[in-house]
């Protein structure tokens, strides 16, 4: 520059810039705050800026105009190279937030997986632990499908640094959200989403909850609502004044209730249904014998046939397929297809039998065009497999698409209830109901049949018996009731205590009546079986006073004790008197079945045929009265050794325990026929075909493992909800 603008005019120039500075400098002396680095640049440019723009006075008037421009490129360079920079940091600093800002994120969904992995885990235990120790119990407002725990996510509003850490003491507590304690159940919606018209039901999950993971994320889109997380209490003061401590005074706790016994797996309770919906599940059972060919009560489900399994796996690959080939063509011929309407010569007393004659033809023609289509010949689960298996579910598509389109036809319109029918539409309910029918009761015959030949036909016979069992306990006690006889309806009468009866081994009849002949209790007095026959005779007797006519009703005649045979339901009656029982079947005993006796109460007056005589004077008091009148003689021929003043049993019961002890329990009286079901609610008496082995076998864990296999079943039922046309072929 010195030889451009040779001495003077330099030194005039760099006297100009120092003028520059000195007008520049006071003025920012005299701020509050200094230049920063980054500003100097800037200050520098600005004072060049102004040397070049200064009065003509201030500038060599020898100055060359290339001169200046070179000044204002090198100005303009400057600028540019200072806002690179700045642009640069400015873009550094960003991305390294943004990467922090990751990390962030990375590090929280790590730990929010980890803490749902571990309370699942926790929750998963503490179930399992309460079914082993009896302990679990089901929550009636709980539906079947339990949401997995999700962990609240930080609300992102814009995007800030990152600020500095505190002393976690200070913040541990006002970040940390409410808690909800590891064993409280949550209640959750259940219902598919391609049915958003489906009833609410009102059912509770298993200890298997059957929850889909895509029917959560879709509710908690659709509604937000707040979601329990884990939680550190924090510590408050204890109370010290006077209200405090009247409040914290301990109150008794409530009554505890019994234990339920939880479901087994893929049962479905009774009480889990809607009661509205109970003879969807009904006609479930029917549908079942219709299409598999088990028509009466004892009949097994055949076991796939090789070849037909072989040839189906030939043909499909996957569930898409299988889906594809509902519409398809049909792969066998359908005069193939063994499934046949039952057209019966005569009526049957049969309940099962007398509904599958009842539909019509053209419902199993449409199932058979189903079957062939498939190229299935014969409807069979395989017990084999597991339940989720490609050809059980093949099979259970083709149950569910009959079954809906029987009911839409009117095959099961049986009688004039028709809400069950709204449950149609409902995908989980009728998968549930499906497994219940087919992977539970029949697949326990099944396994009974083969562990033991001929147990169904057992079996069924037990059924039958039970069932006459209930209802002839349900006629004395009416009868009882009916006539006053209130302390013999109460301490006599119990299905437990009622004797089983079979028909004569020789079809022999009184008239038109066939006869029937009681099984002998040996637990019970003479006494008692005079009383008990007394009142036999007596709605016997009743019965025929009430109508003309010819009666073809069952009459029980009771050979001598000797010539009967003995109860296939020997358990004792809990709770019964003390004068129910015979002495000397008593006294051998042991104690702790001699204390199931109530020996507070007595229940047969002095002379046991006055019974039903209300003017008698035994006729009117009660067990307790009757205990202080006879007690003394009465307890002298039993041995109460061992019991205790609190071994009078409940004076306040009924003794109408039906469903201690026994396993049949389907809540219907169908008379002599079989009971459908078998829900084994009671602690289980013999060896019925509801009970399971403590000890499971491999099939056993595969279908409890396919029973947790929720995302699976839901995209099912979703499958079969959308593009199912439900018309006759």
């Amino acid at each position: 520059m010195h030889e451009l603008l040779g001495p003077t005019t330099c030194f005039r120039f760099v006297g100009c810039a120092v003028e520059g500075f000195r007008g520049i400098l006071p003025q920012q002396a005299s701020r509050e705050q200094p230049i920063s680095k980054a500003q100097r640049p800037f200050q520098v440019i600005s004072t060049l800026i102004w040397v070049s723009s200064c009065d003509l006075s201030l500038q060599p008037a020898c100055m060359d105009p290339a001169i200046q421009a070179f000044f204002q490129e090198q100005i303009q360079a400057a600028e540019l190279r200072l806002r690179q920079e700045y642009e640069a940091r400015s873009a550094q600093k960003e991305a390294a937030f943004q990467q922090h800002a990751a990390e962030a994120a990375e590090s929280w969904n790590a730990q929010k997986s980890f803490l749902e992995e571990k309370v699942a885990a926790l929750e998963h235990a503490l179930a399992e632990t309460r079914i082993r120790s009896g302990r679990g119990k089901s929550d009636p407002n709980a539906g079947s499908v339990q949401q997995p725990i999700l962990v609240a996510e930080p609300e992102q509003e814009e995007m800030k640094a990152p600020a500095t850490p505190k002393r976690r003491s200070q913040t541990k507590v006002a970040q940390t959200p409410p808690a909800t304690p590891l064993g409280t159940r949550r209640k959750s919606t259940r219902g598919s989403a391609s049915m958003p018209t489906t009833p609410a039901s009102p059912r509770t999950t298993r200890s298997s909850t059957r929850a889909s993971t895509a029917q959560g994320d879709a509710s908690t889109s659709a509604s937000p609502s707040p979601v329990p997380t884990l939680n550190t209490p924090s510590r408050t003061r204890k109370p010290t004044s006077a209200a405090s401590k009247a409040r914290s005074t301990p109150t008794p706790p409530a009554e505890s209730q019994p234990p339920t016994r939880p479901a087994k797996p893929k049962q479905l309770l009774r009480k889990e249904i809607p009661v509205d919906a109970l003879l969807l599940k009904d006609h479930a059972f029917t549908h079942f014998r219709l299409i598999s060919g088990c028509l009466a009560a004892d009949d097994v489900p055949e076991d796939v046939d090789p070849a037909t399994l072989a040839a189906f796996y030939a043909r499909f690959s996957n569930e898409d397929a299988v889906l594809g080939a509902r519409s398809g063509p049909p792969l066998i011929s359908k005069t193939s297809v063994k499934v046949y309407p039952y057209q019966p010569a005569e009526a049957s007393q049969s309940r099962n039998l007398s509904r599958l004659a009842m539909i019509e033809s053209t419902v199993v023609d449409f199932i058979a065009t189903k079957m062939a289509r498939m190229g299935i010949s014969r409807w069979t689960p395989n017990y084999n497999e597991a339940p989720g298996s490609l050809y059980n579910t093949a099979i259970s598509i083709l149950f569910i698409d009959t079954f809906r389109q029987a009911i839409v036809s009117g095959a099961y319109d049986f009688n004039g209830n028709q809400a069950w029918k709204k449950y149609t539409t409902d995908m989980d309910l009728l998968l549930q109901i499906y497994d219940h029918v087919t992977h539970f009761h029949f697949f326990q015959i099944w396994k009974e049949e083969k562990r033991n030949k001929g147990s169904a036909r057992f079996a069924k016979e037990r059924q039958a018996m039970y069932a006459v069992k209930r209802k002839k306990a349900k006629a004395r006690r009416n009868y009882l009731k009916t006539n006053k006889h209130h302390r013999l309806a109460k301490l006599l009468i119990d299905v437990k205590a009622t004797s089983d009866e079979e028909q004569d081994p020789a079809g022999a009849f009184l008239g038109q009546r066939p006869i029937y002949h009681p099984r002998f209790r040996p637990e019970r007095s003479a006494g008692a079986e005079e009383c008990i026959r007394l009142i036999d005779r007596a709605i016997d007797s009743a019965k025929g006073l009430k109508k003309n006519g010819i009666r073809r009703d069952p009459i029980l005649i009771a050979p001598p004790r000797s010539q009967q045979k003995i109860t296939m339901f020997p358990a004792l009656p809990p709770n019964m008197p003390i004068d129910y029982y015979d002495p000397d079947f008593f006294n051998q005993l042991p104690l702790e079945l001699r204390k199931k006796a109530n020996i507070g109460v007595l229940v047969l007056p002095g002379k046991v045929e006055k019974s039903l005589n209300r003017k008698d004077a035994d006729g009117k008091l009660t067990g307790k009265q009757l205990m202080e009148k006879y007690g003394d003689d009465v307890l002298s021929c039993y041995d109460l050794d061992g019991f205790s003043s609190g071994d009078e049993g409940d004076l306040s019961g009924d003794g109408d325990n039906e469903s201690d002890g026994d396993e049949f329990d389907d809540g219907e009286e169908c008379g002599s026929d079989e009971s459908e079901e078998l829900e084994d609610e009671g602690e289980g008496e013999g060896e019925g075909i509801g009970d399971e082995d403590a000890t499971m076998s491999v099939l056993d864990e595969e279908e409890e493992r396919e029973h947790e296999m929720f995302s699976r079943r839901s995209t099912l039922a979703a499958q079969l909800s959308v593009g199912n046309a439900m018309d006759f072929e």
